[in-house]
Formats: structure tokens, C-alpha cells, sequence
């Protein structure tokens, strides 16, 4: 039996990146989902184990090489499978049974589910239900602030080949630091509130035949991560999702083919068009209509997949949105500011999508920090975005955003961006009624309804201000 150290599991007590821009993990929570309870699977094992490069044929070589003494031991997640191992060496190891030194008990820490962090996943999985409820006033899917992600599909990059080659780890996490936005599935990222989330499909050689990818850089076989999604879409009917699926270069008949085994299935959770001669307006979009809650928006080359089908609408045709295509954050600030602008000229018939996100590497040329990883990109960003937002709306109260999408969405402020979104649906709810409809995450949305409402507050006191010393200086009134 060869057990390869540098394999595709990650680390418990590292980062799944290399280098110093990595996203930080719990040392004791799970890699993946950062809660849950880490089991041992396989008990703990110490090898001998010498770099391939060095070994021998026999025993008088090994013992000349020194090998190192390591121990490793897998555990797995409770609440999301997934595994990883506790240690390993920076370099890779073909580790034998026959060079096992001894087997034991592991001494793996066990991290307890937090029973409230288990409560808060529930109200975020339904927080559109809630928000309703609360404001029945928000019937339409434009009028409702909402997170998205960018490139949702990017957790899924790996490469645990590259492990077993000279600098292979070190090649695999720049690969990882210009192609991974993301660290959640597509079923983690919407039980922690996203609804808005963005796929780029291309066809490659795995079992269905589709793999998520981000530019040249492919990730895993898309099927089973979309069928997680249309799973929970299918357990809250009550919450409203969008899709956006692109393909880059693919044909028309690989493109009905993916529709055709990816998508198919999942027909009767898609909003239908009705007739498009008639002009778009998502604002007649049913909310209550608990059948339908997705909507699948698609954007290729040809535009063949919303031409031929009932289910697909046009991400071109009901979009209203801006790539900045930077990576400078005065520009990018300036450039989604105007976009909201523009979407209250709109009257709600289009989607007013928010790229929050900047452009490392191709964007080199005109400034040197696109050479920044797509992490410490993410980092500039979203730790100033909740102010922004903020702001902009102390400004002008129309200057709620629609749909926001960002990398690595909630790995900042303690995932502020996430609660703030939400908090912009209940601004004209009490505080009282918040905390019987979220319970647990109540406190959180009142606190971020605070931050607006003081901002507005504050405009609006110095606005009043301004006006009666105008008044007194016209008329002349002594104070």
C-alpha cells in the first residue's frame, strides 16, 4: 500500500493554499465549512519516509539518507464529509506500509457543533421567507437586496498531481492564488445566504462531460455541485435564486447537451420566460410562485441556449451591470456607484448586478497590484465594500443596491457584507420584530440596520441644519 503525503487532501492545521496569501483556516475547525465536528477516520500512522529522489534500493541507502519520522493521522468533517489530514511535509512522500514505524490512537482535536452557529445556517437558508414576511412591500426579485458570488465554482481548484513533483506545491498554490475566488460549495454558499451565483462551464473529460472552470484553469465536474444547488433550491421555495451559467467557447451542440444532461432535470424549478416579444420586466416575476424559484440566466457566444429554450433567460437582455476590469479601488467604487445610479432610472424591470470584485494579473500594466493574489484582491475590497455601500445611501436613500457579488464573500468582517444586505430589506421594520422572525442572527441584521439608519440620520440632521442657518441668515434672525 503507497500512501502519498502531499495528496489531494488539504490540511486541518494549514491552509489549503501555499504561501502567505492564503485564506486562514480554524487549526481546529474544518478546512472547508470552518465548523463541524472533526472525526478521526484512519488511526494515526509514523513512517520512515525519504524524498523519492534520495531513496534507495535497500535499507544501508535509507539508513544513510536519514529519513525523516513522520506522522499523520485523516480526520473528516461531520457536518460537511469532507476529510483531511492532520500533517504532512512540505515536500512530497511516497509513504510504503512497509516503512510504518508504529500505529496508534490519534490524538486528533474534536471540535463540538456550536448548536447557534447550526440555528444561524437555518435562518440565512430562508432569510427571503423571513424578509418577506417582514416587508411584504418587497414583491419583486429587483427590488431586494441580495449577496452573490463571483466565479462560485472556484473552490473546487486543485491539484493534487502537481503535489508529487519538484516545486509542484509551490506551482499548484500560484495556480490557486489567480483562479480560486471562493472556499464554499455552491450548497455552503447559499446556507450562508448567498442567492446569487455565477458558473463558468466548459466541456471537459469527466463523468458528465461539464467542468466549472475559471479562465484556463479547470475545476471539478460541475454535475453534482448543481444538482446540490437545485436540491436546496427545491427545500426553500420560499427563497428566490439566481443562476448565471457562461460558456466561453464551446458549440451549440456541446451547449444543448449540457442543458440536456445538466439542467433538464431541474425544469420544473425554472422561471419561464412567457413571451419576450413583449419586452423583459422582471418586476411581474411571481415571488409566491414556490414551483418556480429559479432563475436560469445563460450568456455564450451564439446566444443558443436562451434562443432554443423556454427555461433560459438572457443574461445580456435583463441585466443591467459594469465590469470594471480593475484592479484599483477608487475605480472600482466609481464605477458600481454610477450602476446603482443608473438602476433607479430603471423602475425595477432589470437586474442591477454589482461586480465587486477586482482583476489581478491582466490589469498588471496600468497598476501593480494586480499582481496582488485574487485573496489579498478580495481582502482590499471587501473590507471597505460594507462602508461603501453604506454611504452611498447616506447619500441618496434610492441608492440601494440589488444584487452584490464579490470574491471570497464572507472571509472579512466576520461576513458583515452578508448581514448588511439583508439589513437593507428591513429598514422600515421594528427591531422587536426582527429579533422574533431571526433569533439568532437578529442581533447581527439590527446591528447593520443601525450603521444605515445613523448614516441616514446624520445626513439628514446636517441637511436640516444647513437649511435653518439659511433660513435665519435670509431673515435675519439672531440665534
Amino acid at each position: 500500500m503507497a500512501l502519498p503525503v502531499a495528496s489531494s487532501l488539504a490540511l486541518a492545521s494549514e491552509p489549503i493554499f501555499s504561501g502567505t496569501s492564503s485564506p486562514p483556516r480554524s487549526s481546529t475547525g474544518c478546512f472547508l465549512c470552518q465548523r463541524g465536528d472533526l472525526r478521526v477516520t484512519i488511526p494515526e500512522l509514523t513512517f520512515k519516509a525519504i524524498p523519492p529522489n534520495e531513496a534507495g534500493n535497500d535499507d544501508v541507502s535509507r539508513k544513510k539518507n536519514n529519513p525523516r519520522i513522520i506522522t499523520i493521522h485523516e480526520l473528516t468533517c461531520i457536518s460537511c464529509s469532507s476529510s483531511s489530514l492532520s500533517e504532512r511535509s512540505e515536500e512530497s512522500f511516497e509513504l510504503k506500509e512497509s516503512d510504518i514505524i508504529s500505529k496508534g490512537t490519534s490524538v486528533a482535536p474534536v471540535v463540538e457543533i456550536d448548536e447557534s452557529s447550526v440555528n444561524a445556517i437555518k435562518e440565512l437558508s430562508s432569510w427571503q421567507e423571513s424578509v418577506r414576511k417582514l416587508n411584504p412591500c418587497l414583491n419583486s426579485i429587483t427590488q431586494i437586496a441580495l449577496p452573490g458570488t463571483h466565479d462560485s465554482g472556484t473552490y473546487s481548484i486543485q491539484y493534487p498531481r502537481l503535489s508529487r513533483v519538484p516545486l509542484g506545491g509551490k506551482i499548484a498554490g500560484l495556480l490557486q492564488d489567480y483562479s480560486v475566488t471562493q472556499i464554499k460549495t455552491l450548497k455552503q454558499q447559499a446556507e450562508s445566504g448567498v442567492r446569487y451565483f455565477d458558473l463558468r462551464i466548459r466541456s471537459a473529460s469527466c463523468s458528465s462531460g461539464f467542468k466549472i472552470h475559471h479562465g484556463i484553469i479547470d475545476g471539478s465536474d460541475c454535475k453534482e455541485q448543481i444538482d446540490s444547488l437545485f436540491m436546496f433550491a427545491q427545500d426553500h421555495q420560499r427563497e428566490f435564486f439566481l443562476i448565471k451559467i457562461q460558456f466561453d467557447k464551446d458549440k451549440k451542440e456541446m451547449i444543448d447537451h449540457f442543458y440536456q444532461t445538466i439542467i433538464k432535470s431541474h425544469e420544473q424549478a425554472l422561471v419561464s420566460k412567457g413571451n419576450p416579444s413583449e419586452g423583459y420586466d422582471l418586476s411581474q416575476i411571481n415571488l409566491d410562485n414556490n414551483s418556480e424559484n429559479v432563475l436560469l440566466m445563460t450568456k455564450d457566444k451564439h446566444s443558443y441556449l436562451h434562443k432554443n429554450n423556454e427555461k433560459c433567460w438572457s443574461y445580456k437582455d435583463i441585466v443591467l451591470t459594469k465590469w470594471a476590469n480593475t484592479a484599483d479601488s477608487a475605480k472600482l467604487k466609481d464605477t458600481n456607484k454610477e450602476l446603482i445610479k443608473k438602476k433607479t432610472e430603471l423602475n425595477g424591470k432589470l437586474l442591477a448586478i454589482s461586480q465587486m470584485q477586482k482583476t489581478a494579473l491582466t490589469t498588471a500594466h496600468s497598476n501593480r497590484d494586480a499582481f496582488k493574489s485574487l485573496f489579498e484582491q478580495a481582502r482590499s475590497v471587501n473590507e471597505n465594500l460594507d462602508d461603501w455601500l453604506v454611504q452611498w445611501v447616506k447619500e441618496n436613500k434610492d441608492l440601494v443596491p440589488n444584487i452584490v457579488t464579490s470574491d471570497y464573500f464572507d472571509s472579512f468582517e466576520d461576513g458583515e457584507l452578508v448581514y448588511l444586505l439583508i439589513a437593507f430589506n428591513l429598514l422600515d421594520v421594528r427591531n422587536d420584530q426582527i429579533m422574533e422572525e431571526f433569533p439568532v442572527i437578529g442581533h447581527r441584521l439590527i446591528a447593520s440596520k443601525k450603521r444605515i439608519e445613523e448614516k441616514k440620520g446624520i445626513k439628514a440632521a446636517a441637511t436640516l441644519l444647513l437649511a435653518t442657518n439659511k433660513f435665519k441668515k435670509r431673515n435675519k434672525i439672531s440665534s
